[in-house]
């Protein structure tokens, strides 16, 4: 496999995301722009093999379809992706009420392996304090009070921007 890594770069082992509450850290790995090559049952990277094996000499059909089919390249870690991912993470984060949420990727270099480490500070959540439908037109006015029983947005829930374009929806 070693042939497969230049100078200066390194085969991406494990991405981890450290994050307590088990909703929300599955709601980030969608988000995760880059990810290692898989094994089976965690250990061996069959994939990886078939590809390298399919990789030497002269290539003939069993070897593309052994490479292209069974196989996949070496992941190496790449910074820019590492970055993406860390955007994308806190953008979520921020549409489900964290606005001030810190994502921080701490990448560990070892022997030609990298690992990815995405650390969440989430700080508090902000929640609907209070939600309330006013017009200055009359007629509209006595409507508002249906409207507002059957509002998705309910005070004290978390700020949610899922459920505030539902609403919008709802009363377009």
């Amino acid at each position: 496999m070693h042939r497969y890594i230049g100078d200066g770069e390194y085969m991406l082992k494990k991405v981890k995301i450290k994050e307590r509450n088990a909703d929300l850290k599955s709601a980030l790995e969608p988000y995760i722009r880059q990810a290692p090559n898989s094994r089976f049952a965690g250990l061996i990277p069959f994939k990886l093999w078939f590809y390298a094996l399919a990789d030497r000499g002269k290539e003939n059909k069993l070897k593309w379809w052994m490479k292209n089919k069974l196989g996949e390249p070496i992941s190496l870690i790449d910074t820019v992706k590492v970055n993406e991912s860390r955007v994308l993470m806190k953008k979520l984060l921020r549409n489900k009420g964290y606005f001030n949420v810190v994502v921080n990727p701490e990448i560990r270099y070892g022997k030609r392996k990298s690992k990815v480490n995405f650390k969440i500070n989430k700080n508090k959540p902000y929640y609907i304090s209070e939600v309330s439908y006013k017009t200055s037109f009359s007629r509209i006015n006595h409507f508002l009070k249906n409207i507002m029983e059957e509002s998705l947005l309910i005070s004290g829930d978390l700020y949610d921007i899922d459920v505030f374009e539902k609403e919008r929806q709802r009363l377009v």
